[in-house]
């Protein structure tokens, strides 16, 4: 047997067993009965059609494939597994894979309605992956987190300034991949409303927001936790960062923080991740821990829960007005009080009221607020945990999920 045809029964095979799984005897005859149905419809055409299948697959159940990037373990749980969660809720079958095999992707859009394509550059797996979308008459949504698809806007990053120059450069060069792939979409998907604006204006489509939120995995580390009311004890500032690209946002706060550790000579600054150290807090290193390897999710958190402070500097930079507000929504999940740049944070924090707001010059000054003010921890931390209810799961971002299911594919509110 031919291998081609001997992967195709595999597949078919895991397949069936997957329906049978969630949907019983009943569910692979109607999937099978709707395949055959399927295949008949297109014996007989004479090569593919140029446009796409009229509607093929309107009498299928609706269901989801994500096809998505996956080498940044904080992206891919914003907005791929939470989608899981999402449309698990939503009674919406919803299956996830990558492009380094795309004849897998390929066969598992055969069973899909929506195709949603995730932080993928353009590419000829990418371009075939799309074609036989419009074949089928799938709606493709192109989803973005970050915009990393516009070359001026990375190419003046102050963060990338601190990369080796090859490094630079293909960053830089890397958006005119994103560019062109964006612009197949039919729909465009993207965490933050600025965001989602920018997408339209660079392919003209229409565009939705499923903002980042809370999962039922980091409801179940948080309550796990059990963190005291205020942990008290020597303070803890944390810095963390999740790749090289973000020395210029944490030199934002160096200043102020080595003015903090200098008054403070109990105080400890804890730095997660491949953050280098500014010049200014170097003299200060007695007073530095720094976790350069990425630590699992729940320990993270765990590490966020026992920190009297947490940190989100940003620089006023262009590139960074289209971030969302994860530090936020993680800070206070665990009982944290944040400090903030303005930068993306002042759209969605209170200051002195959910968390502290600092410009260049008031780092310093925030973090002795809070080191020697328990009360102003409580109130943060209790009011920031009452404010971020709403972006759990099951409230806005589901809502905003039913927008898109709504205008992609309405039927399936009749599954």
């Amino acid at each position: 047997m031919p291998g081609s045809d001997l992967w195709r029964l595999r597949h078919l095979a895991g397949r069936v067993q997957e329906v049978y799984g969630s949907e019983g005897v009943e569910g692979v005859v109607r999937r099978t009965r709707l395949w055959m149905s399927r295949r008949r419809a297109l014996k007989g055409a004479e090569g593919l059609p140029d446009g796409p299948v009229a509607a093929s697959a309107s009498h299928w159940p609706v269901s989801v494939l994500s096809v998505a990037e996956h080498s940044i373990p904080q992206c891919y749980h914003y907005r791929v597994e939470q989608k899981a969660q999402i449309f698990e809720d939503l009674g919406v079958p919803f299956a996830t894979v990558g492009l380094e095999d795309p004849l897998e992707a390929i066969s598992r859009l055969q069973l899909a309605s929506v195709l949603i394509i995730y932080r993928l550059a353009d590419s000829a797996a990418l371009r075939r992956l799309i074609e036989e979308a419009r074949r089928l008459g799938i709606p493709i949504v192109f989803e973005f987190d970050d915009v990393v698809y516009r070359r001026e806007l990375a190419a003046s990053n102050p963060n990338l300034a601190s990369l080796p120059a090859t490094l630079r450069e293909a960053v830089i060069a890397g958006t005119d991949g994103y560019a062109a792939a964006l612009g197949a979409a039919d729909v465009n998907l993207a965490s933050t409303a600025v965001l989602a604006d920018d997408m339209t204006s660079m392919n003209h489509r229409p565009a939705l927001v499923v903002s980042n939120g809370i999962d039922d995995h980091m409801l179940e580390i948080a309550r796990g936790l059990r963190r005291p009311d205020d942990p008290g004890g020597h303070p803890v500032a944390l810095y963390g960062s999740g790749s090289r690209a973000h020395d210029h946002d944490f030199a934002v706060a160096a200043p102020g923080i080595a003015a903090w550790l200098r008054a403070h000579p109990d105080a400890c600054l804890h730095l997660l991740g491949p953050v280098r150290m500014p010049e200014v807090l170097q003299p200060l290193a007695g007073q530095v821990i720094q976790t350069r390897d990425a630590l699992p999710y729940g320990q993270y958190l765990e590490l966020l829960a026992a920190s009297t402070v947490c940190l989100a500097p940003l620089v006023d930079a262009p590139f960074n007005s289209f971030k969302s507000h994860v530090k936020y929504l993680e800070a206070a999940l665990v009982g944290t009080p944040l400090i903030a740049s303005p930068t993306v944070y002042a759209d969605y924090v209170v200051d002195g009221v959910t968390a502290l707001i600092a410009d260049d010059s008031s780092w310093g000054e925030a973090l002795s607020r809070l080191t020697e003010d328990p009360t102003l921890r409580r109130s943060l931390t209790h009011a920031a945990r009452e404010d971020v209810r709403r972006w759990e799961l099951r409230r806005e971002p589901t809502s905003q999920m039913r927008a898109l299911l709504d205008a992609v594919a309405p039927a399936w509110r009749e599954q």
